[in-house]
């Protein structure tokens, strides 16, 4: 499939979906005029939603869906270390708690398989 038409198709269904929801739940819409509001949604919308999308369909396309995920795993991690630098992001027993969960998950998935098979004992000819 070609990665910009699927992003631009997930793009205009999403925004379909989101529209439709706001009409059905009484929400006005209204855009800010400020120009501070219109850089952030650019830059959102170029590097946030077209350059991530298609980085990610890319290695979808060229790794595979299981090892793709492994990388999307780690977001809320990046995320998090971004914010703490950027923005002062302080980190409580829960966002410990949220990393150990994260990076516990990870690791269960990328570990060999052979770490979690079952063996079963072999029978020793002295014990038969």
């Amino acid at each position: 499939m070609p990665i910009l038409q699927v992003n631009a198709w997930a793009a205009f269904y999403g925004s379909v979906v989101g529209f439709a929801l706001m009409i059905i739940n009484g929400v006005s819409f209204k855009l800010p005029s400020s120009p501070t509001f219109w850089l952030s949604l650019g830059f959102l919308s170029l590097f946030g939603t077209v350059i991530a999308f298609f980085t990610y369909y890319s290695l979808l396309k060229n790794i595979g869906a299981e090892k793709a995920s492994y990388a999307i795993v780690l977001f809320p991690l990046v995320a998090m270390i971004i914010s703490t630098i950027f923005e002062g992001f302080e980190w409580h027993t829960h966002t410990y708690m949220g990393l150990t969960a994260l990076l516990l998950g990870n690791f269960l998935v990328v570990a060999p398989k052979r770490w979690f098979q079952y063996r079963k004992k072999q029978k020793l000819a002295f014990q038969e």
